[in-house]
């Protein structure tokens, strides 16, 4: 038993190397590859420098054909359509090895908050802004008891999750319901247009001049940034 656990060990070990060599040669970078056992962050791309990248994998890539780690190799260099459709169908169906079912369920808790009610924001702003073409799901991201010193991130999507995070911090009756509306507006931006292209500069629709044209549509986007400005000493020191 011990020795089938040793080769087992060793064949990971020799296809992970194999495949960092590759992925470096490809993108010439030096890319160091971490598995791990995350139900949440399946694919996480971290660049160091202008030299290196570190990319952390969910286990159940090890043994992904190399079809998919093309796609990944290829989403590391340039994130296209077909490489992202690859990976989530991927992952799609090794969901019941990461256990993502359970995950699935455990939203529906973190919709509603004290305050606030994320499903029923993204309802409406899916209808009135996307024509109810957004198809992804939100929760309440993590709460934390220290307040972050520097900086706070109000939300983000997570492309791969298709999830959008809300920070908590937001779901308190000092926050006006116009700002976390905006907030999820900005998030599903992020996740309408992540497989699109820019019409007019060929590029991801990130937070380029496009972007923040489409931002700008938001009915009180002046209003909420406004806000920001004047309030961000609620959420940090």
């Amino acid at each position: 038993m011990i020795l089938e656990q040793l080769d087992l060990f060793r064949s990971t070990e020799n296809r992970i190397n194999s495949i960092e060599k590759e992925l470096s040669l490809n993108l010439k970078k030096k890319v160091k590859i971490i598995v791990t056992r995350n139900r949440s962050h399946l694919i996480t791309v971290r660049k160091n420098g202008n030299h290196a990248v570190l990319l952390r994998v969910q286990e159940i890539f090890v043994q992904a054909p190399q079809e998919i780690w093309d796609a990944i190799g290829k989403f590391m260099l340039s994130p296209s359509t077909e490489s992202r459709r690859l990976i989530r169908e991927f992952i799609a169906k090794h969901k019941a090895v990461v256990n993502l079912r359970q995950f699935d369920k455990r939203l529906e808790y973190k919709l509603r908050g004290e305050y606030y009610h994320l499903d029923v924001i993204f309802k409406a702003i899916n209808k009135e802004y996307f024509n109810d073409e957004v198809n992804c799901r939100i929760t309440w991201g993590k709460s934390y008891k220290k307040k972050r010193k520097r900086s706070i991130s109000f939300g983000n999507y997570e492309s791969f999750s298709n999830l959008i995070k809300v920070n908590p911090a937001l779901d308190q009756p000092q926050v006006p319901d116009y700002f976390i509306s905006y907030i999820v507006f900005h998030e599903m931006l992020h996740a309408r247009f992540e497989n699109t292209q820019s019409l007019h500069h060929g590029r991801r629709l990130h937070h380029n001049a496009e972007f923040y044209r489409l931002e700008k549509s938001f009915k009180d986007y002046s209003k909420a940034i406004e806000w920001e400005k004047r309030n961000i000493r609620l959420f940090i020191k």
